[in-house]
């Protein structure tokens, strides 16, 4: 049985880890053109050399920034919220990075201003070697996100566990429940009914329509589990196993306070 990696605490004595678990890795239409396909025709284009080259050069790196924008979003719930709308400004977007904490949005700022200065008023750079630039800086930047942020929307976060069995893939195999835990706030968005369903410190659940709250309090939970590092790196489950974990582990927290289980709990799931 494997120690799951995440938070290490101590409770009553027990060491025990809180573990975020993400809903499955979703892979777009092959009609989506993806941030990382749109660096590659860049990387094409920039092989022509001629001025014809380096403007559409140009345009892609642009593209490929703002379809990362996009798709770092999309990896929180900020778009289930009321005052969230789909017409958002790049301008808006790079402000709710930075409250995601997300780094680097200096970066993306300069390349939009220098797209548009071409876009709009028909000024390129002066030079390749400035295209060739914008393109490494953009390929730095997005290998940084991909490699530093979650890969899909999390579905728990902060859930307390003593051990985890999981694939090669980190999707749950097992899970082993430590005994009364009461120090955390739980939260599970439940994007089949799209609400957030929260068990609190004192183990009280409380549910709110995910529409009817602003995105600063999506914002407020999740720009902490955006970020991936080897101690902090999600799992995986489906939404069916995201539910039956969630309520197996509020069904027990009684029995578990009143210590009517000799051994810890443990959930096996299955697919």
């Amino acid at each position: 049985m494997s120690r799951p990696a995440g938070e290490a605490r101590r409770y009553n004595n027990m060491e025990i880890e809180l573990i975020n678990i993400c809903y499955p890795i979703h892979t777009p239409s092959n009609r989506v053109v993806s941030s990382q396909e749109f660096l590659s025709w860049a990387k094409s284009d920039l092989k022509g050399g001629d001025r014809r080259a380096m403007g559409n050069a140009l345009s892609n790196i642009k593209k490929s920034i703002h379809s990362r924008i996009d798709e770092i979003l999309s990896l929180s719930h900020i778009s289930f919220s009321n005052d969230w709308n789909s017409r958002t400004t790049t301008d808006e977007k790079i402000a709710l990075l930075k409250k995601l904490n997300i780094e680097h949005n200096s970066i993306v700022k300069i390349i939009t201003k220098i797209r548009n200065t071409y876009e709009h008023q028909y000024i390129l750079a002066s030079d390749l070697t400035d295209i060739r630039a914008y393109y490494e800086t953009t390929e730095l930047w997005l290998n940084h996100s991909k490699e530093n942020l979650i890969r899909s929307r999390l579905g728990l976060i902060n859930l307390p566990v003593y051990t985890v069995e999981c694939d090669s893939n980190r999707i749950v195999k097992t899970i082993e429940f430590p005994q009364y835990v009461d120090s955390f706030n739980i939260v599970y968005f439940w994007e089949k009914k799209n609400i957030t369903a929260i068990l609190t410190r004192n183990n009280r659940e409380q549910t709110e329509k995910m529409k009817e709250l602003e995105r600063a309090k999506f914002i407020e939970w999740e720009k902490k589990h955006l970020k991936v590092s080897d101690k902090t790196e999600p799992y995986y489950l489906n939404p069916g196993n995201l539910t039956k974990v969630f309520k197996i582990y509020k069904k027990t927290l009684d029995k578990r306070k009143y210590g009517f289980y000799l051994i810890n709990p443990r959930i096996s799931l299955t697919y």
